[in-house]
């Protein structure tokens, strides 16, 4: 049996490291975060892929060991976490729009970078 999004925030909490529930349940609340508010339609595939999606995810891994159960629900605390990552993805969307890649890295990139250090 699956444990909810609860139990599996109290047990990374308990054990001080992450579990591959917790890692189930942030990438399920990612994808159908992703759809529900519609990023799909409002930005290509690979923003929402590469940009937005890794954003989310990480926020909610570097976060989700500062949840205390006293303050909320788990599933508010993520949707807290969510929502402010969102807007950050947005922001580094509308960044690489406009030109300024500060801290968006492309595979192609990345391999130059890879390829100079050899």
């Amino acid at each position: 049996m699956r444990k909810t999004l609860q139990d599996a925030l109290d047990e990374v909490i308990e054990k001080g490291m992450y579990t591959k529930e917790i890692g189930e349940h942030i990438l399920e609340m990612t994808d159908t975060v992703a759809k529900k508010k519609g990023l799909y339609y409002k930005y290509t595939q690979f923003e929402v892929d590469f940009i937005i999606k890794p954003r989310i995810i990480d926020d909610l891994l570097i976060k989700c060991m500062r949840y205390k159960k006293e303050v909320g629900s788990a599933k508010t605390f993520m949707n807290i976490i969510i929502s402010t990552a969102i807007i950050e993805g947005q922001r580094s969307v509308r960044r690489e729009r406009s030109g300024n890649f500060s801290d968006v890295y492309y595979y192609e990139d990345i391999q130059k970078i890879a390829d100079e250090e050899e």
